[in-house]
């Protein structure tokens, strides 16, 4: 694509990335976009992957789905499990596509539907777990069918994937230049690297990469990555280190195969100190220095 492809492209709305879900985020920043680094920061346990998951999974995902749009999703997970995905993620469809009520009644009490209910972690006050109903039983494996093994895939008992989905999901820690091969490792399934001759310093004829021909250009791959903290070190790299190798690397993935990467981050516990809250009040928002190890 050059200049004039880009602007003309725009013009047509054909630019503006997938959707959110929150139509003010999408204004914000023009939908998902390909070829984008977003960064996800806040203090630790308010919710940082649960707004990711929402809103750069299973909305755009939906969005895709019904307008047709190839999508696919590499998810490097290190703070949540597999199966406490799919179940949030079900919950998630059920209230939004199935029309599930957010509560229930047992006992002349009322509870939330969550994921926990499903599992059977909700004991009431006799310290009786309380059972899922037969209705939203039928509710939950309907969302299981339609949602969750389209886009994860289908495991057996002994946690092995025997059908594929959207997404790859890895919970095993790996370290930046880890992570990498197996980027360019899919990215070389999905598509061609374009090679081109050079002549180095003493002058032997070799090879570099000067391009990428994806399968499909319309497709959008997003790469999650929760939390890249606790990415596995490389050698002789502290954590700091660790981390602007793992962005340095995105970029060269974004730059040249168009991916979408998503990081989540902690900030510092600072940015909620009493006296910085008093000092600035409404205004209060996280600048560079509060994202911990790298800004």
């Amino acid at each position: 694509m050059n200049f004039k492809t880009y602007y003309s492209n725009g013009q047509l709305g054909n630019n503006i990335g997938l959707t959110t879900g929150c139509p003010k985020f999408d204004q914000a920043i023009g939908g998902i976009q390909r070829k984008a680094i977003y960064g996800i920061a806040a203090a630790p346990k308010v919710g940082k992957t649960k707004f990711t998951d929402q809103h750069f999974v299973i909305e755009p995902y939906l969005y895709a789905i019904e307008n047709d749009v190839d999508i696919e999703f590499i998810y490097l997970s290190y703070e949540m499990d597999r199966l406490t995905k799919e179940f949030d993620f079900a919950v998630y469809y059920m209230a939004t596509r199935l029309g599930m009520p957010t509560t229930f009644i047992h006992k002349d009490k009322e509870y939330e539907i969550s994921a926990d209910y499903f599992t059977g972690g909700i004991l009431d006050e006799d310290n009786e777990f309380v059972k899922c109903l037969p209705a939203h039983e039928e509710l939950l494996f309907q969302a299981y069918d339609e949602f969750v093994i389209p886009l994860f895939g289908e495991y057996d008992n002994k946690g092995k994937r025997v059908k594929t989905g959207k997404m790859d999901f890895y919970r095993k820690r790996d370290n930046p230049t880890g992570i990498q091969k197996m980027l360019w490792k899919h990215a070389n399934k999905n598509g061609k690297f374009v090679k081109e001759n050079y002549v180095n310093d003493d002058g032997r004829v070799q090879q570099k990469v000067s391009g990428y021909l994806p399968n499909n250009p319309d497709k959008y791959t997003i790469v999650i990555t929760d939390h890249i903290r606790k990415l596995k070190a490389e050698q002789g790299m502290y954590k700091k280190q660790v981390m602007d190798k793992y962005i340095e690397y995105q970029v060269d993935l974004r730059d040249l195969v168009n991916y979408t990467f998503v990081d989540i981050v902690h900030l510092n516990r600072s940015i909620g100190s009493p006296e910085r809250i008093k000092m600035f009040s409404t205004v209060l928002y996280p600048t560079g220095d509060d994202v911990k190890d790298s800004g």
